[in-house]
Formats: C-alpha cells, structure tokens, sequence
C-alpha cells in the first residue's frame, strides 16, 4: 500500500500542473488582432506590441489609459505586483508560508515591514487623495482584475491559490514600498537617534554629525 503525504501530494499536483502547462501553455498571447471587451471603458483603446514585446497602450482619456494600464499589468506581471503587495503591507507568508528569505524568514520579514505601516499609511494616503487621483487608481485596479479574472497566473497554480483582487490602497502600499526602498540612509537616521538620546543631542552631533562625508555627492 502506497501512503502519500500531504507536502508530497502538494508537490505532486505543482509537477503535474507545470508539465500540463509545458505541453499545452494557455498563458495569454499577444495576438496583433485580438479584441476584447474591456468593461468600464467610455471609448475604444489599443495596444500595440512592437517587435520587443513592449506594449504601446493608446485611450482617449486618462481613465480609460488607467484601466487598459491595470489589464496589460495584470496580465502580464499580476504575480510580481501580488509579491511586492504583499512585501509592502508584511503578507508574504501568506502565500508562501514560514521559509528563508533573504539572512530572515517570510515570517520575520512580514512583521518588521508590518511594523512599517505601509498597508495602514496606504489606506490614509487614498482617502486624502483628490476625487480625480482615486478615480484613476480605481480604474487601474479595475483593469488589472479584469485581467485575472480572464487568466489565472501560473505562479498562483503552482502554489494552488487564488489570486487576490488588486485594490487602489494596493498601488498605494507599493508606491510606499518604492520610496522607502530608494530612502537608504533610515538606519543611519535611526542610529543618530538612539546615539542622542544616549549621550544627548550635542555630543551626538560632535560623534556622528548631520553633514555628508567629505567627497559625498
């Protein structure tokens, strides 16, 4: 008698459905001719592919170029917008469960950027946005799930989940995410507060000064 384990069993259906995928791929191609209905839209927009791959995306108006953006993201880069959401608001665990990341764990990491507040400053960053902003990142995050809908991500088969729906404080949460990536002196910042609240401000100021190193640009 032949005893499967559940982990094995997981493994299992993962091969079977990338082995699937590899004879008969159905991820979306981008047909030169293809039309579709793309609900929401007030007007016909296009997409163009140039030889590169690159879409070249045309709309009458800024709402309907938002929400044809959200579908050619969602269709094409859903999976990688769903890690850096879940980076962002500390959710990576989620859907990968307790594993290295990184000299951490997906656990550890989700509490530090928890700890952040991304997913919570996202939520205050939408409602004091002005009514035309919201609109646009409605009709983005309305294009990108019309894209799901249509096509399941490999990447979410594999791990046998569902994807999320993509929502207006989730463009927020990674725009934050973004900022604070490019934001690399924070624990210097960090280590001149402790340092002052040590020793005080003054002499913190003679051991580790505000002005930029000599020769820094």
């Amino acid at each position: 008698m032949i005893r499967w384990s559940p982990l094995l069993l997981c493994a299992s259906c993962a091969v079977t459905t990338l082995v699937g995928y590899q004879v008969s791929p159905d991820h979306p191609r981008e047909d030169r001719q293809e039309a579709l209905v793309l609900l929401g839209l007030t007007a016909p927009a296009s997409v163009l592919f140039d030889d590169l791959g690159v879409p070249h995306i045309r709309a009458g108006n800024d709402r309907d170029l938002a929400r044809a953006v959200g579908y050619i993201h969602g269709r094409m880069r859903y999976f990688e917008m769903d890690m850096m959401r879940r980076l962002a608001e500390g959710r990576l665990a989620e859907l990968v469960g307790d594993n290295p990341i990184l000299d951490s764990t997906t656990v550890h990491l989700d509490v530090a950027m928890r700890g952040w507040g991304f997913g919570r400053l996202a939520e205050d960053d939408l409602a004091q946005a002005d009514a035309d902003t919201r609109a646009l990142l409605e009709a983005y995050a309305a294009g990108v799930n019309a894209a799901i809908a249509l096509q399941t991500p490999l990447e979410h088969r594999l791990l046998g989940t569902a994807p999320m729906p993509w929502t207006a404080a989730d463009s927020m949460a990674v725009g934050r995410l973004n900022a604070w990536t490019v934001s690399h002196n924070w624990q210097q910042e960090t280590a001149r507060l402790l340092l002052a609240l040590n020793v005080g401000i003054d002499r913190a100021e003679q051991l580790y000064p505000a002005e930029p190193l000599d020769g820094a640009s």
